[in-house]
């Protein structure tokens, strides 16, 4: 019938167009080609024979969508045929990633097989004994590949990020511990002069120095209460504070530079916590990355 085969057609080029097609047809070819290449007596599935959640899961799948892909065809609605094997996406997904189709007991090796026997039974019913994908302009090979990859770059990039967040929190905790151990305080990194205000301050204690060019020792407050100070604190005069004379006959306190140099090792510091942290990071996800490559090439030399 030419107009039946127009509306499978179709339908077949409608659901191609979906998302989940191509992870679909993964699945599929993976079940596949199990069943070419190995050897074994087919038998009805044995429910007994199952060890793990996603056989069962997988079984029941098949069982109901059978009954509803069948009469789905028998009605004409190949649409909704169609509809039901992107359904199925979910449990096949689950079973590759659950079972070893291979084990070491023949019965139950011989059981998963067959149960993979009975999805690709129904994946190519719809296309009459031909691989679904075939009959949507052939899908490239390359396609569960491509699959593939996108999944692998996908799981990298949820590790990338991962490891980022714990090398965050790891840099942060080595510099935090780099301050502790040094006793660097960052209230007085940049330093402000402390000097003696004869407004607001109470001198406690005087002092004397003998400035080059004066002919009298100068006297200064060496020490004094600062009343805007709330923890009462005494004051003193900083040791590498010099009085020098000016230009126009009076005395200068000179309190030198102001900035701390340990700033300059701490920004060294910070510099070499973030750039090792992020070689360490590049490191870390590129051999999770290999270990993935690695993976599934060693997949597919086994399946």
């Amino acid at each position: 019938d030419l107009v039946d085969l127009v509306l499978k057609m179709k339908a077949i080029q409608t659901i191609t167009m979906q998302p989940e097609f191509n992870p679909l047809i993964v699945g599929f070819k993976r079940a596949h080609r199990l069943i070419e290449k190995e050897q074994w007596d087919r038998k009805p599935v044995e429910v007994a024979l199952f060890q793990e959640a996603a056989e069962s899961a997988l079984h029941q799948t098949v069982q109901n969508s059978h009954e509803e892909y069948s009469a789905a065809m028998a009605g004409g609605n190949y649409a909704h045929a169609l509809d039901v094997l992107v359904r199925m996406k979910g449990p096949i997904d689950d079973f590759f990633n659950a079972v070893m189709v291979n084990a070491d007991d023949p019965a139950v090796r011989g059981n998963r097989l067959s149960l993979l026997k009975g999805v690709d039974d129904l994946f190519r019913d719809v296309a009459n004994g031909e691989p679904l994908d075939s009959t949507s302009e052939r899908l490239p090979e390359q396609s569960e590949a491509q699959a593939a990859a996108e999944l692998r770059a996908k799981k990298v990039r949820r590790f990338a990020s991962g490891i980022s967040v714990v090398m965050m929190v790891l840099c942060n905790a080595v510099f935090l511990f780099g301050i502790w151990v040094t006793g660097v305080n960052f209230e007085r990194l940049v330093r402000t002069p402390d000097r003696y205000d004869s407004k607001q301050d109470i001198c406690l204690r005087l002092a004397y120095q003998r400035i080059p060019g004066a002919d009298n020792p100068v006297q200064f407050c060496s020490e004094w209460l600062n009343l805007a100070d709330e923890t009462g604190k005494t004051h003193t005069f900083q040791k590498d504070t010099e009085i020098k004379q000016g230009a126009d006959g009076k005395f200068y306190f000179d309190y030198g530079p102001f900035v701390d140099y340990r700033l300059f090792a701490v920004g060294a510091f910070v510099v070499g916590i973030i750039v090792c942290g992020i070689r360490v990071t590049r490191y870390v996800v590129n051999r999770y990355r290999m270990r993935l490559e690695a993976a599934a090439r060693h997949s597919v030399s086994t399946h």
